[in-house]
């Protein structure tokens, strides 16, 4: 549940230009359920992994790649095992676990137990016994909460096989920092404020860096995520003027992309190779779309302008399990145990209904397989009937609706933009194939050709329901214009200018030919002028 959260605050983040700095600040603040702040599923990604988050956070925010220090002195970076844990140590007393849901439970024991003629041994039982019932309302909220705790049990403790002489096996990491100025405070306000903060040498360096890469296609410093090096005079200077543009527009990204995207050298004719550090940069590098501009770029050419369109699925079923939450938190004792009860009532007939569902599934493939379509018709519509009674039973017991971004693919139907569907992408679907992200690690997606993608273009059905003759771009109007106007049409939309003589030469005879429009489409498409930004 945390994972759709996470990303409509993200695509909340975007909408609304919030500035960088207070979103990162948010991000590294946030407490609580998802459902109060969205801002947690920062750190739900890595659930009960604190310091592989505290490593990606140096990476994404500082580019500072410190992840062998969590088990050893950096062999490469002067970073020591010690220095990593005190840095850790802001995050100490950061806990997995729901006091929302806790509270609810105890609250609820309390109220239904105290009242009751019992002894003190059959209280506590009945307490242990219905705090035990109760709870299984409220298994959901571990997986989606998190809280700080000031115990000592909850603290950052240096791993039993410490072996260096600074400090001992088990001891306690006050909270310090290993390069720049000392933070101001030892908690996590005081982290955030110094990851943000104009004098960090690294914060604003990254991010001006990261965009200058997504606009011209290679970065201005050369290693996105490791900065372990000082910049040569020409970067250096170049990045000096870009910190003073992006703290002028109030670090909002629109601003800095808007400004890079208005200067002379965007406006250049493009580089056939990326240029060395310190060398001088003529334009933006010839790269290929990635894989969410080639998906958006596929789309407006069958449904034209998508930009407004968003996925009302997200939302409502967001929404859904916000409501869910909410009404356990405000229940009454009395309801709450009638919820228990139905739960209960009904949990063994939907195990039964999802291992039917499962067979007839089986059943249908095996079946599909063997030829015997009107059989796997039959056990497939078993199958669906199973499945449609669980969710009524979901809902009759009022369970936690499922709103894993897996379960979202009713909006992504549409024709949506790649950042209107659920993320990451399937991995078989377009996107993942032409090198989306996995979104296992912070940086995975990629732009590298491949056989499979090649094979895509050219006999993939995805591309059909593009370029089909009488659903394609061109639409109707195909019917009405001669075969050198439809040279011109498919160039313009595909490459959006006129075709030279030389090419209308050879495309001409293509369109004499059955299905010869869809052929030179795909042609296109197939091609690096359409599929390279240039």
């Amino acid at each position: 549940n945390h994972g759709l959260g996470w990303h409509l605050y993200l695509r909340d983040f975007t909408k609304n230009d919030t500035p960088y700095d207070e979103f990162v600040r948010e991000v590294l603040t946030a407490t609580g359920h998802t459902t109060q702040n969205k801002a947690v599923g920062y750190y739900l990604r890595d659930r009960n992994m604190l310091l592989d988050n505290v490593s990606n956070t140096a990476q994404v925010f500082l580019g500072q790649q410190i992840g062998c220090a969590q088990c050893h002195d950096h062999p490469f970076d002067d970073v020591t095992q010690l220095e990593y844990y005190e840095f850790a140590s802001f995050m100490s007393g950061l806990v997995y676990r729901s006091k929302l849901g806790q509270g609810k439970v105890q609250q609820t024991v309390t109220s239904l137990v105290n009242g009751k003629d019992l002894t003190m041994r059959e209280k506590r039982k009945k307490r242990r016994t219905m705090r035990r019932d109760i709870s299984t309302l409220f298994r959901d909220f571990n997986r989606n909460e998190i809280h700080y705790s000031p115990l000592p049990r909850h603290q950052i403790k240096l791993p039993h096989d410490y072996q260096y002489n600074d400090a001992k096996p088990g001891d306690t990491p006050s909270p310090g920092v290993y390069f720049g100025q000392k933070a101001s405070d030892s908690d996590r306000d005081g982290f955030a404020k110094w990851v943000t903060s104009k004098e960090n040498p690294y914060f604003t360096r990254v991010i001006v860096n990261r965009l200058w890469n997504e606009v011209y296609g290679q970065p201005l410093y050369p290693d996105l995520d490791d900065w372990s090096r000082p910049p040569s005079p020409e970067v250096e200077a170049a990045l000096k003027r870009l910190e003073f543009a992006a703290h002028s527009s109030g670090l909002r990204i629109r601003d800095i992309m808007r400004i890079l995207y208005h200067s002379r050298l965007f406006q250049a004719e493009s580089m056939p190779l990326a240029a060395k550090e310190g060398s001088n940069i003529s334009g933006p590098v010839f790269r290929r779309m990635k894989a969410e501009q080639l998906h958006d770029s596929l789309l407006t050419l069958k449904y034209g302008n998508i930009d407004d369109l968003t996925n009302p699925a997200l939302e409502e079923k967001w929404n859904s399990y916000s409501h869910y939450v909410q009404e356990l938190i405000e229940a009454e004792p009395e309801e709450l145990i009638e919820r228990d009860e139905l739960v209960d009532m009904n949990s063994d007939r939907l195990r039964e209904l999802n291992r039917e569902r499962a067979q007839n599934s089986r059943k249908a493939r095996q079946l599909r397989t063997e030829g015997d379509r009107e059989q796997a018709r039959e056990f497939q519509q078993l199958a669906t009937a199973a499945r449609r009674e669980g969710e009524q039973l979901m809902k009759a017991s009022r369970m936690a609706p499922m709103v894993s971004m897996r379960n979202t693919r009713d909006g992504a139907r549409l024709q949506l933009r790649a950042s209107e569907r659920p993320a990451p992408f399937r991995p078989n679907s377009f996107v993942r194939l032409f090198g989306g992200s996995d979104r296992k690690i912070p940086q995975s997606s990629h732009t590298r050709a491949s056989i499979p993608q090649l094979l895509f273009l050219l006999n993939g059905g995805q591309v059909n329901q593009f370029i089909h003759e009488k659903r394609s771009y061109y639409g109707k109007n195909s019917q009405m214009l001669t075969r050198e106007e439809k040279v011109d049409y498919v160039f313009l939309s595909l490459y959006s200018r006129f075709p030279s003589s030389e090419e209308k030469a050879l495309c001409l005879p293509m369109l004499q030919e059955k299905r010869g429009l869809e052929k030179l489409s795909r042609t296109l498409i197939s091609s690096q002028t359409f599929l390279f930004i240039q």
